[in-house]
Order: C-alpha cells, then sequence, then structure tokens
C-alpha cells in the first residue's frame, strides 16, 4: 500500500500502519501544494490566510509529536546502563525536558497569496522525516504496544489534525460566493469574520 492509498484510509478513519517507508516531508507536500494551487488561482486569496494558518499550527503538532518519539528513543538509548529504573526513568525525564519545540516558519499573506507555504512547510517537515522514518521502520507494532499507543497511531492521531484543516480549506475553496466577497480589515471574508464572532449564516 503507497502513502496516497494510506491517506485516503486515514481520512475515512481506516485503519493505517506506518513503518520505515514514511516520509513525513511528502505527506505534507501531497496535502498542502494541491490546496496552496487552488488558493492562488481562488478569487480572494487572501482571505485564506488564518485557516492557513490553522493548517500551519496542525503541521507543527504534527513535527512536535515526531520529534518527541524521536527523543524518546534517543532517551531510552542514552540510560539503558542505568541499572535502578527509577534512576533511569528520571533521567529520561530530563532529557526529555531539553527538547525544544521546532519553530513552524512564519507563513506570511504574500505567501499564501503566492503559494509558497506549501513548499515552507515541506521544508520544515523535511526536518525530522529522516529520524520518523528510522524510528518507526524498527518500532513495536499497533497492537503490541501492552495498552499505550504506538508510534503509527501517535502519528495517525497528529496527521488526523493537518486532514482537518486541509479538508477545512476544501470546503472554503468550493464556497465560491464567500471566497469572492471582499476581505474585512482583519484578512478574514465577511462570512468568515461573522461566524468568528458568533453570528450564524
Amino acid at each position: 500500500m503507497n502513502q496516497d492509498e494510506q491517506r485516503e484510509r486515514r481520512r475515512r478513519h481506516v485503519t493505517v500502519e506506518y513503518g520505515g517507508e514514511f516520509s513525513l516531508a511528502d505527506e505534507v507536500r501531497e496535502i498542502t501544494a494541491p490546496l496552496a494551487e487552488q488558493i492562488v488561482a481562488a478569487p480572494a486569496p487572501a482571505t485564506f490566510r488564518l485557516a492557513v494558518d490553522r493548517l500551519v499550527a496542525e503541521v507543527e503538532a504534527t513535527v512536535w509529536v515526531a520529534t518527541q518519539m524521536v527523543a524518546e528513543v534517543d532517551a531510552a538509548r542514552r540510560t539503558r546502563h542505568i541499572e535502578r529504573v527509577e534512576d533511569r526513568q528520571r533521567a529520561m525525564t530530563i532529557l526529555a525536558e531539553q527538547v525544544q519545540r521546532p519553530a513552524a516558519p512564519e507563513i506570511t499573506a504574500t505567501d499564501v497569496v503566492s503559494g509558497t507555504w506549501s513548499a515552507q512547510l515541506t521544508a520544515y517537515a523535511e526536518t525530522v522525516t529522516d529520524d520518523l522514518g528510522a524510528l518507526l521502520g524498527r518500532a513495536v507494532r499497533p497492537g503490541y504496544t501492552r495498552g499505550r499507543l504506538s508510534a503509527s497511531e501517535r502519528l495517525v492521531e497528529a496527521l488526523r489534525g493537518v486532514d482537518r484543516e486541509a479538508a477545512a480549506i476544501l470546503r472554503k475553496i468550493e464556497r465560491p460566493i464567500e471566497t469572492t466577497r471582499p476581505a474585512t480589515p482583519s484578512g478574514m471574508s465577511a462570512a468568515d469574520e461573522l461566524r468568528a464572532l458568533g453570528v450564524k449564516l
């Protein structure tokens, strides 16, 4: 099963298991590049700024999950020689607390209008792609983790947040009447700003 097929299964909430062949950078590119192209072609690309920001936040959350999983494996390797369980766990906790959350790129309105934001997000995901792939290739499979989520399951859960915001952008693209309305000073379409203010449309 290739990555495109796995993505469709994930979006349908069908079980997906990721292994060492998974590329987070490819996944981000395949999700965001078509959206970026469609936004550029939309009547008012600037009105997608906030929707893109929400998608960026979910990609950042996914990269953070991947970074944490890689760090956990590294911490286990670096502390395996410590015989006392409590000391080993404490050392792993200290190491985990030192891991920095990779900051997502700053996406501007110009990036949204030009469509370059997709390439920026792909490059951002690339920073953890190789390490994540190596981890998935040797991780314990789902169903064998003694009640804990496997690495694959944690990744799937994070990516569903990306799927959700990508779907929201696609729905916005498919509402031509709203996207052609002029943006308000906030940069949102009139319809989106009214929704944000609590007005039902």
